[in-house]
């Protein structure tokens, strides 16, 4: 009857288990000097030798002819215990003999002696045990019959009680390196007349995950597919693992953010029937080998792979960041997790990949960091192209002075900053407008029309006027925008009043006396500044606003709408709505106008007196407009009137 390769070669003495010299030394030295414990834990993964050096334990104590600390193999009892027909050696599974009744048994049997000098209780997966079970046990671990020695053999030594774990000496096996495991693969194969070729042999190793057991197994499987002539394509054929072509490109195009090219490949893996999520795995090293290859000196010191093969990876890891690699790995590592669960597996990685490729698109915190990442490296190296643009200057008034103006030198365009305060000046919060006064010399009014205008010197008559009627044109739809981002107290307000340019920088909001709730209330800095920021955002030029009556203004010929700001009479106001004028002396010219018509007396005194006191009825008009336009702009159905007490 054929045996397992991993039965057949399983060590028969301390010298064959591999990578496990901190262990096989102590139990040798143990023996020899004759201070053997009542008890030992043999503690690590899965196929690194903890049940294979408990059984060359019992042979060892029990052996007549021990040679340097090894059992002999040649007496009656080395013999017996190999062929598995010793009476002094049990061996018991826990996951199967769990309960307490199983404990009791092991408890009246440790009371014969044993045939040889040892009887050996052999406990595999000792953690299976209930609680029950391990308080039954304790007695009996604690002071067994000197010819009585326990082994619990386990893979999860958390599970134990701490009761356990004081009353044994504890072993923890390692998991075997890629070169031993190479080099006991080799000895194998070569006794049992296999070829395999390095690439195949370390492929193997490196899908044991550390386990003697699991490699000797795949070979043997291999060996049996290939007729005993082993390659990689036959590994990677009977394990389903990707070639490591689809890796390398894979990666390659999620470099290039080629997702046809990344589909393709995919749509080929699936075809040859391979595994997905071992896809993803495979992947994920891939990833780290680069991540190794970018940031170590020496990779081939923490990548288990030939010369040839790291040559490649560091290639491939030039053209990625550090930060890149990580994202991708983190997202492989999710990956990972979610598919183990997912009735679609496939799916959620073309999403992964899709989102691996799209580094430019990705703005959660690691895909900034790459993009930061990747554009330092393209920064450094060189590679990003400058266009210099020669900026046209060109003479300004004072006025414009006051404003930031962009020029150029050699080429390079830098913002030049022009200020006409003095020493003294001081500049609290927001800087202060320089709106014209009654000295200027720039009035846009009803004055000769053939008098050129000095307010704005660079900008022609024709140039303003297509920024005003843009502005006009614009007005409802940027008014609209301050509701889309929930300003529904600046949208009121600003419906309520109309637009007009003095210059390409300065624009007037110009509201009925009946609005002059409105009107004060944009006279705050603050919600000025809002207007401001959000029409140089909108209309793409830097616009400066002053709400202002349209009482204050003068018609211009016979246009309809041809209101032109008085700019003598509106500046010299101050905020409250006085006029900056000797109260006892005449108004003269600065007198508040309108054509055709005169205001009316008591206006006019209130506006003298500088009192903004309104009668009841006003105020009551008003609240009634108010309460209309709120129902106009937002509904009736969200309006509500509370009366206050």
């Amino acid at each position: 009857m054929y045996v397992a390769l991993y039965r057949k070669w399983r060590p028969k003495k301390f010298d064959d288990i591999c990578g496990q010299e901190h262990i096989t030394v102590s139990l040798k030295n143990q023996i020899k000097a004759n201070r053997i414990s009542h008890a030992y834990l043999f503690c690590g993964t899965r196929g690194t030798g903890k049940t294979t050096a408990a059984k060359i334990l019992a042979k060892a104590v029990n052996c007549h002819n021990l040679k340097d600390g090894n059992p002999c193999e040649e007496c009656e009892s080395c013999k017996a215990i190999d062929e598995g027909n010793s009476i002094d050696v049990f061996e018991i599974d826990a996951a199967s003999n769990r309960g307490i009744d199983n404990i009791r048994d092991l408890r009246e049997a440790v009371k014969f002696t044993p045939i040889g000098k040892y009887k050996l209780y052999i406990i595999d997966e000792v953690h299976m045990l209930t609680n029950e079970a391990f308080n039954a046990l304790l007695k009996t671990l604690e002071e067994p019959p000197a010819y009585v020695i326990f082994v619990l053999a386990t893979t999860e030594p958390h599970k134990l009680p701490a009761t356990i774990l004081s009353r044994c000496q504890r072993y923890d096996f390692k998991r075997i390196s890629p070169k031993c495991m190479s080099d006991r693969l080799s000895f194998i194969s070569k006794e049992e007349g296999i070829k395999i070729n390095k690439e195949a042999l370390e492929l193997i190793v490196r899908n044991s995950d550390g386990a003697m057991r699991d490699a000797i197994s795949i070979m043997d499987q291999c060996a049996v597919y290939s007729n005993k002539d082993i390659t990689v394509d036959d590994v990677s054929a009977v394990l389903g693992i990707v070639n490591d072509r689809y890796l390398f490109e894979v990666a390659d195009a999620i470099l290039k953010e080629d997702i046809v090219r990344i589909m393709k490949l995919l749509a080929e893996i699936s075809d040859e029937g391979k595994d997905m999520q071992q896809f993803t795995r495979d992947l994920q090293m891939h990833y780290r080998n680069l991540l190794m290859a970018n940031i170590v000196a020496r990779a081939e010191d923490v990548i288990d792979l030939s010369i040839e093969k790291i040559d490649l990876f560091k290639k491939q890891s030039k053209d990625y960041t550090k930060e890149s690699i990580l994202r991708c790995i983190k997202i492989l590592s999710e990956l990972s997790a979610e598919m183990k669960w997912s009735p679609e597996p496939m799916l959620l990685l073309e999403i992964a990949l899709i989102k691996m490729s799209k580094l430019s698109k990705d703005i959660s915190y690691e895909g900034l960091v790459a993009r930061i990442a990747t554009l330092e490296k393209v920064i450094a190296n060189g590679e990003i192209s400058v266009t210099k643009v020669q900026h046209k200057t060109e003479q300004v008034s004072d006025d414009e002075e006051k404003y930031p103006k962009v020029t150029g030198t050699d080429g390079d365009a830098f913002i030049e900053l022009s200020s006409s305060l003095d020493d003294s000046d001081e500049v609290e919060g927001q800087e202060e407008v320089i709106w014209p006064s009654a000295e200027d010399e720039g009035k846009i009014a009803a004055s000769d029309p053939s008098e050129e205008s000095n307010i704005d010197s660079k900008s022609p008559d024709n140039e303003l006027s297509g920024i005003g009627e843009r502005i006009t044109e614009s007005w409802d739809e940027f008014v609209k925008e301050f509701g889309l981002r929930k300003k529904m107290i600046l949208r009121t307000y600003l419906s309520s009043c109309k637009p007009i340019m003095v210059d390409e920088h300065r624009l007037l909001l110009c509201f009925k006396d009946i609005d002059y709730f409105f009107k004060e209330a944009l006279e705050e800095n603050k919600l000025r500044k809002e207007i401001e920021d959000m029409a140089e955002e909108y209309f793409g030029i830097s616009i400066l606003v002053k709400p202002v009556f349209e009482e204050d203004l003068e018609k211009k010929g016979t246009d309809d709408d041809g209101l032109t700001y008085d700019v003598e009479t509106a500046c010299s106001k101050d905020d409250d709505g006085t006029v900056k004028e000797d109260l006892d002396g005449p108004q003269g010219d600065s007198a508040i106008k309108s054509e055709g018509t005169d205001i009316p007396d008591k206006v006019s005194e209130e506006i003298i007196n500088g009192t903004n006191q309104v009668e009841n009825n006003n105020i009551i008009a008003d609240e009634n407009y108010v309460v209309a336009k709120a129902i106009e702009i937002f509904g009736e159905n969200l309006v509500e009137v509370v009366k206050e007490e």
